[in-house]
């Protein structure tokens, strides 16, 4: 309901849709997630973040249906190869 909102083609989970999503486990959701941690990150000109870990919880992430992180394990050219794209809204 919020792509069809916003006036995005995409949103839905049918056959032939563009679909990112990602697979959690909600047990671990509510166990698993630490405090907060700054991260330098030299890709973003080594300026800080403050990024919650969540080891575990996420089992799945697929962009535009494409298998980009699989229990723990990221897709080899996640970074270097384009997987989705932007959607503007027809606002």
């Amino acid at each position: 309901m919020a792509a069809d909102w916003l006036g995005f083609e995409a949103g839905s989970l049918l056959p032939g849709d563009r679909a990112d999503v990602t697979v959690i486990d909600p047990n671990k959701l509510s166990t698993h997630l630490g405090g907060p941690v700054e991260d330098y990150d030299a890709r973003l000109g080594g300026s800080m973040r403050l990024v919650k870990r969540s080891d575990g919880v996420v089992k799945h992430v697929f962009i535009n249906g494409e298998p980009v992180f699989t229990e723990g394990i990221f897709h080899p050219q996640l970074g270097q190869q384009k997987f989705g794209q932007l959607l503007r809204s027809k606002h």
